[in-house]
């Protein structure tokens, strides 16, 4: 069971653990390089591509943060019959989703949002700045929609936002490209390093840097390959969240979350794999490691929820324990307790 897995590989990080701190310092930097620049990043990639929709300016003072919701009606014979906008608080958003889906059928839900909001006003059209106004009668902001869905439910959430400096906006980028290509091509090479770890295999700080150079450009290989999967999969799920239609971006941003669960558990032995299986390819690593996660589906899911929980724990410590370091140790050794229901019993 993993959970035993678990306190054999605490037993083992104990024993050895100057060298799993070693390798974590060794990383130290790309580790916070790359969270830094990615905490900076992203949420102006969220602005940009909110704002391609839709443009909030003569914002009155003291707002906060603000949900605004487009209702998309087309709906003769219900409460939808025109295209309206809401403006709440963000702290009040949650509370009421629900009743935002429940005005397409009850006029008490409708009534409710009508009550609890901050302003309201109809989307006339397109690329129109659209003036709202509280209920004490001030303008509270203005807003201009470039192009939404027919039928469907939008959020866009509003916070006042500082744009990155013009110098930055190419540096981030080309920081955080450095710091992934780093830490991506390090990861065979670790990898390689906690296995003979677990093996009791006697390996000084040299073999570290010489497997990492030797696995470099397949450890990045791999480390691309599930970026850009499970990225893909990651900003489907935003984007279904945040832009929902009534009838069916629930469902599609449901069976993307389970895409990204499928993804982690079937990617989740990619690593071990590629350094036990050198001559191989990587198509082939990837589809062994399928295959292992599946006819071992229980093991692995419990494995891949103590990695991320493990996961959690290094980024409050800026990686330095558990780390890099001690996911691959604690990876390799479930691998080496799961090898052993492939190995033939000698019979003779």
């Amino acid at each position: 069971m993993p959970r035993n897995n678990y306190f054999k590989f605490l037993s083992l990080s104990l024993g050895n653990l100057r060298k799993l701190l070693t390798v974590n310092l060794l990383l130290f930097v790309p580790v916070v390089l790359l969270l830094f620049t990615l905490y900076r990043l992203l949420p102006a990639l969220v602005h940009y591509v909110d704002t391609l929709n839709v443009s909030v300016s003569d914002v009155a003072p003291g707002q906060g943060k603000l949900a605004l919701v487009f209702v998309w009606g087309g709906d003769e014979n219900g409460p939808w019959k025109e295209d309206t906008l809401y403006v709440f608080r963000k702290r009040d958003f949650n509370s009421l989703r629900k009743h935002i889906f429940m005005s397409r059928y009850s006029g008490l839900s409708l009534r409710l949002l009508e009550e609890r909001s901050l302003a309201r006003g109809r989307i006339t059209g397109f690329k129109e700045a659209i003036p709202l106004y509280s209920k004490s009668g001030d303008l509270l902001l203005t807003v201009e929609v470039k192009g939404m869905r027919e039928g469907s439910i939008e959020f866009f959430f509003y916070g006042r936002w500082q744009p990155l400096p013009k110098r930055m906006v190419v540096l981030y980028p080309v920081l955080a490209a450095l710091s992934f290509v780093l830490l991506g091509g390090a990861f065979g090479g670790i990898t390689d390093y906690t296995q003979r770890v677990v093996f009791h295999e006697m390996k000084g700080f040299p073999f570290l840097l010489l497997s990492i150079r030797r696995n470099f450009l397949r450890s990045v290989a791999v480390s691309f390959f599930m970026l850009i999967v499970l990225g893909a999969v990651a900003a489907n799920i935003y984007f279904y969240i945040f832009m929902l239609s009534t009838d069916v971006s629930v469902f599609i941003a449901a069976l993307n979350f389970w895409m990204l669960v499928f993804f982690l558990i079937a990617l989740l032995w990619a690593y071990p794999l590629m350094i036990l299986n050198r001559n191989e390819s990587l198509f082939k690593v990837v589809k062994k490691s399928l295959y292992i996660s599946f006819d071992n589906l229980e093991y692995t899911g419990s494995t891949l929820f103590l990695l991320l929980a493990m996961g959690g724990l290094s980024l409050c410590t800026l990686s330095l324990f558990p780390g890099v370091a001690g996911g691959f140790s604690f990876l390799n050794n479930a691998l080496k307790d799961l090898s052993a229901r492939y190995t033939k019993p000698d019979t003779t």
